[in-house]
């Protein structure tokens, strides 16, 4: 346990979070569990500053254990948004009395969190999770992310890969890296096989619809089929939602491979690791990752991961947890989809689950981030 005078206030400003409507609490869940892992030792409220459905200009309420205020944002009202998130924060500022903010970003809540810590001298923390082809396109991007980071007590990149590329573009300006944090104790492993495929190799992926390229469905999609021509027998389990769901559902049809792949659809976190947890292995075949929290969680389960070189997903892994392909490509993915099913007896359950919880454990993840907080507050 680690001491101080007192416990410190910690003001949690993340850029996505589930919006106070939804029916299934999926959206920005790392950044809510590791608030409550965080209350063991400090503690914590959370601000949203941009829910989108949200009626009132300013909300506060007990959500899961979570003091969470919220503040109204709309699409196209820029300076009401920002009075908003002014007055929010100002209540939040006189009610709360954070002595960190720890936000989420730069190019998202980022930007007010540095403005609104300068004002009211407060020290920020972030943590980045957007990736530099994402964030730091076009010079506006650089100046902002720069803005912020210099206005930053500490940052705290989600992968190595990621801390290398900022240091490149930022070289002045000092990157950690911390962790998504995991819960071990989520992981729930079920011994029947509901949603296992008898006779076939199953294989999991866990990847939003949010954008047509990002993910890689583009490539996978094919790479089945493919395989199922070569005389492979696989299921794809596909966990997602998204606004391209229906384009790839039509790409699956049209690719004669419905029988192959199975849409689930965004499901709550317990559901996720129940699918997962009965799968032979997880594949990630994105173009572009900060990080991964899909491949900490089916590490966490014991999964062997085919990964491809997206940048932070295949950062987290090792030759003991993983095969590492090239990304944009159907032909790397078929053939390391071969490789993995070839190679399914040498991946150690046992030995992936121990480096993800040595690695990724909410508790460890936490605890670095106490260090953090008290070193910037002596």
């Amino acid at each position: 346990m680690l001491l101080v005078d007192r416990k410190i206030n910690v003001l949690m400003m993340p850029s996505w979070y589930t919006n106070i409507d939804a029916t299934k609490f999926t959206t920005g869940i790392f950044h809510y569990e590791q608030a409550m892992d965080l209350k063991k030792y400090c503690n914590v409220v959370m601000y949203y500053p941009f829910d989108r459905v949200l009626k009132d200009d300013f909300t506060v309420n007990d959500e899961r254990g979570i003091r969470t205020y919220r503040s109204r944002f709309v699409q196209k009202q820029r300076i009401r948004n920002r009075i908003r998130i002014f007055k929010a924060f100002n209540k939040i500022r006189k009610e709360f009395k954070p002595d960190i903010i720890h936000v989420h970003v730069a190019v998202e809540a980022g930007k007010y969190a540095a403005f609104l810590g300068k004002l009211f001298h407060i020290p920020v923390v972030i943590t980045e999770h957007s990736s530099v082809e994402v964030s730091l396109t076009g010079k506006v991007g650089v100046i902002l992310s720069k803005y912020v980071y210099e206005r930053c007590s500490y940052i705290a990149c989600c992968s190595d890969d990621l801390q290398g590329k900022l240091q490149k573009y930022f070289p002045h300006i000092d990157f950690g890296v911390v962790y998504n944090g995991i819960q071990p104790e989520t992981i729930l492993e079920k011994n029947d096989k509901n949603y296992y495929k008898q006779g076939f190799i199953n294989i999991v992926i866990v990847a939003a619809f949010y954008s047509l390229d990002i993910k890689g469905y583009q490539f996978l999609l094919p790479a089945i089929r493919q395989i199922v021509n070569d005389g492979y027998k696989v299921i794809l389990h596909i966990v997602g939602d998204g606004v391209y769901k229906e384009h790839y559902e039509n790409l699956v049809k049209n690719l004669n491979i419905e029988e192959y792949c199975i849409f689930y659809g965004d499901c709550e976190r317990e559901k996720v690791y129940q699918i997962v947890s009965q799968m032979d292995f997880f594949v990630s075949s994105s173009i572009l990752e900060c990080s991964g929290v899909s491949v900490q969680e089916a590490m966490l389960l014991g999964k062997p991961i085919l990964v491809t070189r997206s940048g932070g997903a295949n950062s987290l892994v090792t030759e003991d947890t993983a095969i590492v392909v090239d990304k944009e490509s159907t032909n790397a993915l078929v053939e390391g989809i071969k490789e993995m099913i070839a190679r399914l007896g040498e991946f150690d359950t046992d030995k992936i689950k121990k480096y993800a919880v040595n690695k990724f454990e909410i508790t460890n993840i936490s605890k670095k981030y106490m260090k953090i907080y008290e070193n910037i507050l002596k």
